[in-house]
C-alpha cells in the first residue's frame, strides 16, 4: 500500500510539472494493481481511475477522460454518497471537462452542486469552497458571462487574501484567472496590470524557474500578442523558452507550447507587415525576416511556409514565393483558400497566367460560398489589380462562352463588373437576382453597403 501511495503521489507530481505521459504511465500501473488486489469499486481503485482521467484530460484526450470521470462519479455516488469528498471531487473534475467541451449547462450544474455541498459541510471560507467558487467563475467566463465571472473572482480573491494571505499561491492563481476574464473582454490594461502583479509575487516567492511563474510569463506574452505589442510578447515567449529548455528540456510540453506561441507571433506579425491596409505601413523586408525565422524555427508547420510565401510575394520575390506557397500546399495536402489568392498573384507575376487565373477563380468561389473575413475581399481586390481588368474580363467571358449554363461563373462575373463599375458590360443573360457577390461584394455579413 505504501508503495502504491508513493506511485500515485509521484504521478500527481508529474501532472503538476506538466509531465503528463509519465503521469499516465504511473497512474495506469497503480490502477492495474489496485484493481487486481482491491477490486473495481474500492475507493483507492476509484482514486487511481480518477488519476488516469486527469492525465488524459491534461493531454487533451477528452473522450477518454470523460468516460472515466463519468464512470467514477456514478460508482462514488452509489458507494460513498452524494456529498462525500471523493464524490464532490469527481463532480468538480467532470464540471471542468464539460466546460472545455462546451457543455456549459451541465458544467455549471456540477460546479454549483460542489460549491453548495462545500458551503454546507465546510463553511464559506474553507479552501475547497473557495476553489469551487473559482471554478464556477471560470465556467461563467467560458460562457461569456463576464460580470458574474468578475464578481465571483473578486469575492474569491478577497476571501483567499483574508484566510491565506496576499501572496499564497491560490490567491495569486485566482488573480491570473481574473486577468483572463479581463483579457477576454478586451480590457488589456487591467489584464496586464493584474498579471504583472501576480508574476512579481511568483518570481519573489516561488522563484523564476517555477512552472507557475513561467506559465504566467507565457500568458502575459499571449495578452501582449493579442494587443499586437509584438516586441513585449516576443520578450516573454523568449524568456519562457530559455528557462523551460534549461530546466525541463526541449521536449517538455510547456516548452513546446511556448515555442508554438513564438512561431505564431512571428507569423502574425509577418502577415501584418506584408499586408497592412495602409501601404506606407507595409514592411516587406521585415515581414520576410520574421516569416523566415518562423520557418527555420519549425519547418514542419505548413502555415509558416504559407506566411513566408505571402511575405515574399509582398517583397516581389515571386519565384521564391511560389516555391514556399507550393511547399505549404504539398505539406497540407489540399488547397488553403485563405492563402490561395497570393498564389494567384505570384503565379501571374512569374508568367504562369493559366495557373494564376485558376487559383483566382477557385478563391472567388470560396468567397461567394459564405461570408468571409473582410480582409479576404481586400486581398481579392489586390489580385484583380495585379491581373488586370481586361484579362479577368476576357477570362470570365471565355468561361461563359465555353459553358453558357455556368451559373457560378455568371454570378462571379456580374459581381466583378459591378465592383469595377462597368454595369454596361454586364451581359443580360448573366444577371441573377439576390447574388451576395453582386449586391454586396465587400459586406461579410450579407448586409447591403450604404
Amino acid at each position: 500500500p505504501d508503495t502504491l501511495a508513493t506511485m500515485y503521489n509521484l504521478a500527481n507530481l508529474h501532472i503538476d510539472q506538466a509531465r503528463y505521459v509519465e503521469a499516465e504511465k504511473l497512474h495506469q500501473q497503480t490502477l492495474q494493481i489496485r484493481q487486481r488486489t482491491l477490486g473495481e469499486e474500492h475507493p483507492e481503485t476509484l482514486t487511481s481511475m480518477n488519476g488516469c482521467a486527469n492525465a488524459y484530460y491534461k493531454q487533451g484526450r477528452f473522450a477518454q477522460a470523460q468516460q472515466i470521470y463519468e464512470q467514477t462519479l456514478a460508482t462514488r455516488r452509489r458507494t460513498l454518497g452524494e456529498e462525500h469528498p471523493h464524490t464532490l471531487e469527481s463532480m468538480n473534475n467532470l464540471g471542468s471537462l464539460y466546460d472545455d467541451l462546451g457543455h456549459f449547462i451541465e458544467a455549471e450544474q456540477y460546479h454549483r452542486r460542489v460549491l453548495e455541498a462545500y458551503r454546507k459541510t465546510l463553511g464559506n471560507e474553507h479552501r475547497l469552497t473557495l476553489i469551487s467558487m473559482c471554478n464556477l467563475a471560470i465556467s461563467y467566463r467560458k460562457q461569456s458571462r463576464y460580470d458574474e465571472s468578475e464578481q465571483s473572482h473578486l469575492r474569491t480573491i478577497a476571501a483567499f487574501k483574508r484566510t491565506l494571505g496576499d501572496e499564497h499561491p491560490l490567491t495569486v492563481k485566482n488573480m491570473t484567472t481574473l486577468a483572463n476574464t479581463y483579457d477576454d473582454q478586451g480590457r488589456y490594461d487591467e489584464a496586464v496590470n493584474l498579471y504583472e502583479q501576480a508574476l512579481e509575487i511568483q518570481r519573489r516567492t516561488l522563484g523564476n524557474e517555477h512552472l507557475d511563474t513561467q506559465i504566467s510569463v507565457i500568458n502575459l506574452g499571449v495578452i501582449h500578442h493579442n494587443e499586437r505589442h509584438y516586441g513585449r510578447a516576443e520578450e516573454k515567449y523568449d524568456e519562457a523558452i530559455r528557462v523551460l529548455t534549461r530546466t525541463q528540456g526541449e521536449d517538455f510540453p510547456l516548452t513546446i507550447k511556448a515555442k508554438g506561441y513564438m512561431v505564431r507571433l512571428w507569423g502574425s506579425h509577418a502577415l501584418e507587415l506584408a499586408n497592412a491596409e495602409i501601404l506606407e505601413e507595409r514592411n516587406p523586408k521585415k515581414a520576410v525576416r520574421l516569416a523566415q525565422q518562423a520557418v527555420d524555427f519549425d519547418p514542419t508547420i505548413a502555415d509558416t511556409w504559407y506566411i513566408l510565401g505571402v511575405a515574399l510575394c509582398s517583397q516581389q520575390e515571386c519565384e521564391r514565393a511560389v516555391e514556399a506557397l507550393e511547399r505549404a500546399r504539398g505539406m497540407q495536402g489540399d488547397q488553403n483558400p485563405f492563402y490561395q489568392i497570393f498564389l494567384a498573384i505570384a503565379y501571374w507575376k512569374v508568367g504562369r497566367s493559366e495557373a494564376a487565373l485558376r487559383e483566382y477563380f477557385e478563391n472567388a468561389i470560396w468567397l461567394m460560398e459564405e461570408s468571409r473575413p473582410p480582409v479576404q475581399y481586400r486581398f481579392r481586390d489586390e489580385a484583380e489589380e495585379v491581373i488586370g481588368f481586361d484579362e479577368l474580363s476576357d477570362f470570365y467571358s471565355g468561361k461563359l462562352k465555353d459553358t453558357p449554363g455556368d451559373l457560378t461563373a455568371a454570378k462571379l462575373y456580374t459581381g466583378f463588373l459591378l465592383r469595377h463599375q462597368r454595369l454596361e458590360d454586364i451581359p443580360l443573360n448573366t444577371l441573377q437576382p439576390n447574388t451576395s457577390e453582386a449586391t454586396n461584394p465587400e459586406g461579410p455579413m450579407g448586409e447591403p453597403n450604404e
